[in-house]
């Protein structure tokens, strides 16, 4: 995405790249507490995957909540209509899942989203109450 920006004209400069995160809910979280709020930004764009964009968004306002006022931009796969509905199908999927998960916590709780993320999550705690394997097979990606 940042190479995409680029191309079209922003500063590489005016760029920052989150690079702590394993997933989207890690990004989101990471980009609150590493630039937004330590810079006391609310107006942001978030750009993403064209068949990514619905549950970047649904993430994004979630961790960030109301606070924010946030710009979605897609940027065009290349991918063949029958590639593009599995990525739309495998996206919708995850964010059912993830709606789940989120339903207790009010949007821009982080101390909420904190909980979660090294209590359930596989990818930032040793001992989740889902394993990796569990979830993939939640998702129907085993």
């Amino acid at each position: 995405m940042r190479e995409y920006a680029v191309g079209l004209g922003t500063s590489a400069d005016a760029i920052l790249k989150e690079d702590v995160s394993k997933d989207t809910i890690g990004n989101a979280y990471f980009c609150k507490l590493n630039f937004l709020e330590p810079n006391d930004w609310h107006n942001i764009v978030i750009v993403t995957s064209d068949y990514h964009i619905p549950r970047t968004r649904y993430i994004f306002e979630k961790v960030l909540g109301s606070g924010y006022t946030i710009e979605f931009a897609s940027v065009g796969s290349k991918l063949s209509p029958e590639e593009f509905a599995a990525k739309i199908n495998k996206e919708n999927k995850t964010t059912e899942f993830l709606k789940k998960w989120f339903d207790s916590i009010s949007p821009g709780d982080t101390k909420a989203i904190k909980e979660l993320m090294y209590a359930k999550h596989p990818g930032y705690t040793e001992n989740p109450e889902v394993t990796k394997e569990q979830l993939l097979k939640m998702l129907g990606r085993s």
